[in-house]
């Protein structure tokens, strides 16, 4: 922040230069760049230049600060259902899984091989 540079306006040229934050102390003399005459920071400018960065620093933090913590809440909640629909998935598959080995399970059981021993009929029986 205090890199930051603050646009001054010189009252006697009327020409704008910029200088860093770090350079509002109070005492200290800022000279214009165009016209070299020279401002004294004195107490109000000091403050109000001070209270609006640190305003502004302090809104800009609690902002990234919420934003930050919003994202990583919704790539959690991301991930979270992400996961439910890979076990949702992967029951229904086991599922149908289940179902076509009972199909098999049915077909070989009906199926009528040759060779295969029938069923024990009496003697005397037609059939």
């Amino acid at each position: 922040m205090e890199e930051w540079e603050v646009p001054v306006r010189c009252f006697k040229c009327g020409e704008s230069y910029g200088t860093p934050a770090k350079h509002f102390a109070i005492g200290n003399v800022l000279w214009c760049p165009h016209c070299y005459k020279s401002v004294v920071v004195k107490d109000d400018l000091n403050f109000r230049v001070r209270t609006t960065l640190r305003e502004f620093y302090e809104r800009w933090n609690k902002n990234l600060t919420e934003f930050r913590s919003k994202r990583e809440k919704e790539l959690r909640e991301f991930h979270e259902k992400r996961e439910r629909e890979l076990k949702d998935f992967e029951s229904y598959q086991q599922r149908e899984l289940e179902k076509v080995k009972a199909q098999l399970q049915t077909i070989s059981e009906s199926y009528d091989a040759p060779g295969r021993p029938g069923k024990h009929r009496s003697l005397f029986s037609w059939g």
